[in-house]
């Protein structure tokens, strides 16, 4: 995790995640509000990989493959899952 602290950036150890779970099932059965709230969410993971490679790329960020594949995969998914959303 990443964070500023007297105009310095600071680096904290931050726990993977044991398991995530993504049921497509259960996301189309949800209410459309709620949709609108995962897509910001959605955004934010978009954006931050994004970020990630730019720091990588220019700041010599380590960049930690498993959180990031992790993060990329879910992104991957959910798209995956809008598109095919889309078709019917």
């Amino acid at each position: 995790m990443c964070l500023e602290k007297n105009n310095l950036k600071i680096t904290l150890l931050a726990k993977a995640p044991e398991e995530i779970i993504f049921d497509p099932f259960i996301i189309n059965k949800t209410k459309h509000d709620l949709h609108l709230m995962g897509l910001c969410d959605l955004l934010s993971i978009h954006t931050a990989l994004f970020d990630w490679n730019l720091s990588a790329q220019n700041n010599n960020e380590n960049k930690n493959s498993l959180i990031y594949d992790i993060a990329q995969t879910l992104l991957n998914n959910t798209f995956e899952l809008i598109n095919s959303g889309n078709q019917n």
